[in-house]
C-alpha cells in the first residue's frame, strides 16, 4: 500500500484489511517477555538477558500477563500524517489490550510496530494466534509537515525496528545532554 508516501508491507488481503476508518494489521509470531524476577530500572533499561524471546504458532497469554509482540507489517508513515495503533474490538472483547501507552506513531516513523500486549482477564488465559488480524491503524493528517519528523533527530531510538523491541528508555539521559 502506498498512498501519498504511506507504505505498508506486506499486504495480505487489502479488501479484508481495509476498514471504514482504519487498516487492520496482523500479529507476528515473535514475542518477548520478562523473565520472572527481573527488575525494571529506567536508568538501566532491560538487559537482553532479562527477557525471553519466543517464536510460536500459538501463544497462551496467562491472566494478568504482559508481553511484547509486533505486527507482521512494516510501515512507513510519511511526514504530514500521524497514525495510532488500536486493538480491534474483537480482540478487546477477550480482555486483551494491544498497547499500554504507546499507541501514537509519529510522522516519519518507519518499522514494524511493537505491541504492548496484556491480558486483563483475572481468571482466563487467551490463546494468541499469529498471522491473524490483531490491531488496526487509524490515520490522521497533520495541519502541516513536522519540522522534526521522527527519524530526523538523534533521539529516534526505535526507527527501523523489527520484531518486538524492548524499551530503550536508558538512552534518554544520554540524548538529553
Amino acid at each position: 500500500m502506498d498512498a501519498d508516501g504511506l507504505e505498508i508491507s506486506p499486504i495480505t488481503d487489502y479488501e479484508l484489511q481495509l476498514q471504514p476508518a482504519s487498516f487492520d494489521l496482523y500479529l507476528s509470531n515473535e514475542f518477548r517477555k520478562l523473565k520472572p524476577g527481573a527488575v525494571l530500572d529506567m536508568d538501566e533499561g532491560i538487559p537482553d538477558e532479562d527477557t525471553i524471546e519466543i517464536t510460536s504458532d500459538a501463544y497462551v497469554l496467562e491472566p494478568g500477563e504482559f508481553i511484547l509482540g509486533s505486527t507482521v507489517e512494516y510501515v512507513n508513515i510519511p511526514n504530514g500524517l500521524v497514525a495510532e495503533v488500536e486493538g480491534r474490538s474483537s480482540v478487546g472483547r477477550m480482555a486483551v489490550d494491544v498497547h499500554a501507552t504507546a499507541g501514537y506513531i509519529d510522522p516519519g516513523f518507519e518499522g514494524q510496530i511493537t505491541l504492548e500486549i496484556s491480558n486483563k482477564n483475572q481468571d482466563n488465559a487467551v490463546v494468541l494466534r499469529p498471522n491473524r488480524r490483531f490491531c488496526q491503524l487509524v490515520f490522521k493528517p497533520t495541519k502541516s509537515k513536522s519540522r522534526n519528523a521522527y527519524g530526523s533527530k538523534a533521539d529516534t531510538k526505535y526507527q527501523s525496528q523489527t520484531g518486538p523491541t524492548g524499551t530503550r528508555i536508558n538512552r534518554d539521559e544520554e540524548l538529553d545532554k
